[in-house]
């Protein structure tokens, strides 16, 4: 399946690889991944493939088929899903997951659609999945912006919550000429790594705890990138990048004003 196409799964829903072009409208994929699609060509995003449909046919069940599927969960991925209703705020259903095995698509599926059917009655509530390459980012960097300054929240690893939140550096730049306003650079004991059909926090080692997660240079490119990113969006959302030793890597883009979420 190229770029330009997408397909239907059994009882009716779309599987949508991110660069077809109804990715770009928020009624098929939600605000997020909308912003997300729209930014493609400007940042590097890993391949993503977005199920949808209304959730009356999710919860009719049958086995997803896709070879697009397929061929993103042939290596560990990341799950996020979203409540798409017209008229309201998109809502999150659970929580991201990420390093997930093929294995246990189905049984995560299963389970979001649950979660979904049991918070809304409302015929036209349309539940979109986006199940994506997983990041084994090195350090995963928060932008956003915001009174005419940039604010960037480094940490190592994953910006995920296990048994204890990330714990973040800040930066803040003028979104005019890109100066340092100024930066807070804390102890960062733990981080959240890749672990064994999942995540896990791990201890940093002690000569790695105080350093700053991002040096002059890398954090005015990400700053620059987000003031980019920001100038084609009509909504203020959080960028969220994942990096690598080489590459920056656009992983989510969520609506700085989310409803709250789905549990």
């Amino acid at each position: 399946m190229d770029g330009d196409r997408g397909e239907f799964a059994s009882g009716g829903l779309l599987v949508l690889p991110i660069t077809e072009s109804r990715c770009r409208e928020s009624r098929y994929a939600g605000m997020e991944l909308a912003v997300q699609a729209r930014s493609l060509g400007q940042v590097v995003s890993p391949t993503t493939v977005v199920l949808t449909g209304l959730l009356s046919r999710w919860c009719a069940g049958g086995p997803l088929r896709s070879a697009a599927l397929d061929h993103v969960v042939e290596k560990s991925f990341s799950v996020r899903a979203w409540l798409v209703i017209d008229g309201e705020p998109d809502r999150r259903v659970g929580p991201v997951l990420n390093n997930l095995d093929a294995d246990v698509l189905s049984e995560t599926l299963f389970e979001l659609v649950m979660v979904a059917a049991g918070t809304t009655s409302s015929p036209e509530a349309r539940l979109v999945v986006a199940v994506q390459r997983f990041v084994d980012a090195e350090a995963t960097v928060l932008a956003d912006l915001r009174e005419g300054s940039i604010r960037l929240r480094a940490c190592w690893g994953l910006a995920e919550t296990v048994e204890s939140p990330p714990y973040f550096d800040e930066f803040w730049f003028s979104a005019d000429r890109l100066r340092v306003l100024r930066e807070h650079v804390i102890d960062k004991p733990t981080a959240t790594r890749a672990a064994f059909g999942g995540t896990e926090g791990r201890s940093v080692p002690r000569s790695r705890r105080n350093l700053p997660v991002l040096d002059a240079a890398r954090a005015r490119l990400i700053a620059g990138l987000t003031e980019k990113l920001d100038a084609g969006v009509p909504i203020s959302v959080e960028w969220e990048f994942g990096l690598l030793s080489h590459e920056i890597v656009l992983l989510s883009c969520p609506p700085n004003e989310w409803s709250s979420p789905i549990r």
